[in-house]
């Protein structure tokens, strides 16, 4: 699998990037790495892809954002340098940054088409029920996701409102959600990494979003917004 998936990145990036194409200049290489990568053609390769990558996901990304991408990087970085032992070691490496860097990226383009549809006109606004392209359904997820986010949202608040006399409830609360948000970005980075090689990766991420925000809606709707006996919930039952 690691051979395959090095060598189809080594041959897609070939026709952009010519067989010496480092991020930086090779004449300037001071340490161990640099010099690695000036003297493998295809670990070479992967540095000006990975460099690519990263490049785009800043350009893409808010001013606050772009702290925490910095920050990162230069973990990743250090980690790198500690773990580029052998050329084949340093590709793994470079293999498994490149595909996240670009699952970032997917889903950073994802909250600019959901930016976009806001801007347009009514007149112009996407019919979700015949969306047939990939970037139409990923626009009408997107939308349905930034939805049930918003109803999930009233249901936590006024969970928390009905318990703002049990602090300790109200903190089990928080954490439940905290908790809950942890694994729904586990279990659908999951799924984007079992996609991740298809067109339809950021759909499917959308799509156990989407399902998880609306299972997780109704837990909280049973938990904290019920009665036992035949008093009427707090607020309707939510639609799954």
């Amino acid at each position: 699998m690691y051979k395959i998936t090095k060598t189809i990145l080594f041959i897609l990036s070939l026709s952009s990037f010519g067989l010496q194409a480092a991020s930086f200049d090779c004449k300037r290489a001071a340490t161990k790495i640099e010099t690695m990568i000036c003297q493998d053609k295809e670990l070479s390769v992967f540095d000006e892809v990975l460099s690519n990558a990263y490049n785009e996901l800043r350009n893409l990304s808010t001013d606050i954002e772009l702290s925490s991408i910095k920050t990162d990087q230069r973990n990743w970085l250090k980690v790198r340098n500690n773990s580029c032992g052998t050329i084949a070691s340093c590709i793994k490496a470079y293999s498994l940054r490149i595909v996240e860097l670009k699952k970032l990226t997917s889903s950073e383009r994802s909250k600019e088409n959901l930016h976009a549809m806001s801007r347009v006109n009514a007149s112009e606004q996407l019919d979700c029920a015949n969306a047939s392209t990939t970037l139409e359904i990923n626009e009408c997820l997107s939308l349905d996701l930034d939805s049930a986010n918003q109803v999930m949202r009233t249901y936590l608040d006024k969970s928390l409102e009905q318990k703002k006399n049990d602090p300790v409830s109200v903190e089990s609360i928080k954490q439940s959600q905290a908790a809950w948000i942890a694994y729904r970005d586990a279990q659908c980075g999951a799924v984007f990494d079992t996609w991740r090689t298809g067109p339809i990766r950021v759909s499917m991420d959308l799509e156990c979003r989407l399902e998880l925000t609306y299972i997780r809606t109704r837990v909280l709707w049973a938990s904290f917004l019920t009665y036992m006996d035949s008093t009427p919930p707090v607020l309707p039952e939510p639609k799954l």
